[in-house]
């Protein structure tokens, strides 16, 4: 409703995830390059830990669209697992939908029946696709014994002593620091890679790549502004985002032509009484490319 007024063409504070409009920062880019290298080591698992709202499944998006293609599965769990036989039983089953027809006792297969079968479907993969990489953006509720059940499941895909996949654990702070509690020793053999909030310099960056993105003028925001808004969010993209998006609505039902710190404060208000009466919606589109089913194999 607002975009006419700021000569936008798209809203540029849009939560959806959006690779297209990914912004380079310094620290976030230092976090990908070390998924990155832990991909091409091969480790069987990394964790990708930060504060909720930090950006770490944009990054994760990017992480995937940059990887070659069909290597890389996005698990999908429409209810959060609540232990790590849950978790692989998921996995287990998306890989099937893949790679073969569904086998319905799978669901009551015992977990080391799973790891073998999944073992197998990374074995016959291998030769074609490459080195897989399983993101997995769910383990945020397991309970530490859990957790340490987890990392063993996947250190279980070797053959050889070469893992057959890259699991890339997606988590909060405190999930890192479970999972270190959980399986100290595993931990220290696995990258960790914690996603940093922006820092004020990188904030006011970040707003101003996405309003030009979106067809605007960087400058509608006043310096005071931008460093308000550094200040409420913590650096944190989600917060950013929504202070944002807010503040150009306020400023435009004002027919102010430039964003102060005034239209910053209201926003934060108005954000805070949307928080009190927030209703439980949908999850959220995840735009990852998905593996794609191998071609069937010729006839002799």
């Amino acid at each position: 409703m607002y975009l006419k007024h700021w000569k936008l063409t798209r809203r540029p504070f849009d939560e959806r995830i959006n690779t297209a409009s990914y912004f380079a920062a310094a620290s976030h880019e230092q976090t990908l390059s070390r998924l990155r290298t832990a991909i091409g080591q091969r480790a069987s698992l990394s964790i990708l830990a930060g504060a909720a709202g930090c950006g770490k499944s944009t990054l994760a998006a990017v992480l995937a669209a940059t990887l070659p293609e069909g290597s890389c599965l996005v698990a999908h769990f429409p209810v959060a697992p609540r232990t790590a036989s849950d978790l692989v039983h998921s996995l287990h089953e998306q890989l099937c939908r893949l790679n073969r027809p569904s086998d319905r006792r799978a669901k009551e297969a015992p977990l080391d029946m799973l790891l073998a079968d999944l073992r197998g479907i990374m074995q016959m993969r291998a030769p074609t696709n490459g080195h897989a990489v399983v993101l997995i953006d769910a383990a945020e509720h397991l309970a530490a014994d859990e957790i340490a059940s987890l990392v063993r499941s996947i250190t279980a895909f070797t053959v050889g002593g070469d893992a057959l996949l890259t699991a890339i654990v997606i988590g909060s702070s405190e999930f890192l620091v479970r999972a270190q509690w959980a399986a100290p020793w595993d931990m220290e053999m696995f990258p960790q890679c914690v996603l940093a909030p922006l820092s004020q310099a990188e904030t006011i960056a970040y707003i101003g790549h996405h309003v030009r993105h979106a067809g605007g003028d960087p400058g509608l925001f006043s310096t005071d502004a931008l460093g308000l808004i550094h200040e409420l969010s913590g650096g944190l993209a989600r917060r950013i985002n929504r202070l944002c998006d807010m503040s150009l609505i306020v400023a435009f039902a004002q027919d102010s032509q430039h964003i102060e710190p005034s239209h910053v404060w209201t926003a934060q208000q108005e954000i805070k009484l949307l928080a009190a009466t927030r209703t439980a919606t949908g999850p959220m589109t995840r735009q990852f490319r998905p593996l794609r089913r191998p071609a069937p194999a010729a006839a002799l």
